[in-house]
C-alpha cells in the first residue's frame, strides 16, 4: 500500500493520500486511472475497475509498462480498450 510505514501527519503521507484522492476522481470520471511514477520511477500504469453485478468496485485490470512506452498518446489510444475488456469482464463477475 501506498501509505505503509508513513506517519500519517507528514507531509509525504498527505501528499500520497492526494494522489490517490485525485486517482479516485480520474476513474470516477473516466472510467481509468493514468499514474506515472507513483508506484516505482520510471513505470507509468493504467487501471480501469471491473464492477460486480451489485455496481461495487471488484476487480480491476490494469497495464504497466516504462515510461517510454507508454507515452500519453498511446495511454489515451489503450483507455478505451481496456475500460472495454474490464466492463467485458464484468459480466462474469459475482
Amino acid at each position: 500500500m501506498m501509505t505503509a510505514g508513513l506517519n500519517r501527519g507528514s507531509v509525504e503521507a498527505r501528499h500520497r493520500l492526494k494522489l490517490i484522492e485525485d486517482q479516485l476522481v480520474q476513474v470516477r470520471t473516466t472510467g481509468f486511472c493514468l499514474c506515472r511514477d507513483i508506484m516505482w520511477p520510471g513505470v507509468s500504469g493504467i487501471a480501469a475497475p471491473i464492477p460486480s453485478r451489485a455496481g461495487r468496485p471488484y476487480l480491476a485490470v490494469a497495464l504497466t509498462a516504462v515510461n517510454e512506452r507508454l507515452p500519453d498518446e498511446r495511454a489515451k489510444s489503450l483507455a478505451p480498450l481496456l475500460t472495454a475488456a474490464a466492463h467485458e469482464i464484468s459480466h462474469y463477475c459475482v
